[in-house]
């Protein structure tokens, strides 16, 4: 039963990053945000995933995307929140 519960989680956490890249593809700024909450969402779902397994590789890799989608969120940060094309300073 246990393991049953891990493997729902690894899906649930491959349909976010299906779903988050889906909407990161669509490049509409509106869609941006909500793909990286799913994109996050499903990383830390497979991480879980991974330390369940105790698999050194994935969580190793796994921790490398969410450092990269965290930069990659500040590095975009403007653009993201941006809205109607203004941003108040």
């Amino acid at each position: 039963m246990e393991g049953l519960i891990f493997y729902l989680i690894s899906v649930i956490g491959l349909l976010f990053i299906i779903v988050g890249t889906t909407l990161l593809s669509s490049r509409k700024k509106n869609k941006m945000l909500w793909a990286y909450v799913f994109l996050f969402s499903g990383s830390i779902f497979l991480e879980i995933y991974s330390i369940y397994k105790e698999d050194i590789i994935f969580i190793i890799l796994e921790l490398i995307f969410m450092i990269s989608l965290i930069y990659d969120v500040i590095k975009n940060e403007k653009n993201l929140f941006e809205r109607h094309g203004k941003i108040k300073d």
